[in-house]
């Protein structure tokens, strides 16, 4: 049903050094896969729901990961970067652009 996200994660280049924003979370099933395979990194978890950072909280803990922070946004600021996104759904990558 879901897409392996170490694998998604892999096709990106994630190092171990690497700094992650996983935006829009859900309930950490990247940001747990991204704080594993950038232990001496970071990786922001992302997400407008608080029950779903406590959740991350908890899966963040239960996983004795201390490179995932994560951060409440109501709504996200437009970003003048380019970013890659990881879509749980298609497993594919796509680089986009905000102005």
């Amino acid at each position: 049903m879901f897409t392996d996200p170490v694998k998604n994660l892999r096709a990106f280049g994630i190092r171990e050094d690497a700094v992650v924003a996983d935006l829009g979370a859900g309930t950490g099933f990247y940001s747990v896969a991204a704080g594993h395979m950038a232990p001496k990194g970071k990786v922001y978890a992302v997400e407008i729901v608080k029950d779903f950072l406590m959740t991350i909280k908890n899966k963040v803990r239960d996983a004795r990961l201390n490179n995932v922070p994560r951060a409440l946004f109501p709504e996200l600021p437009r970003a003048s970067q380019s970013f890659r996104l990881c879509s749980q759904d298609s497993g594919q990558q796509l680089e986009l652009l905000f102005e």
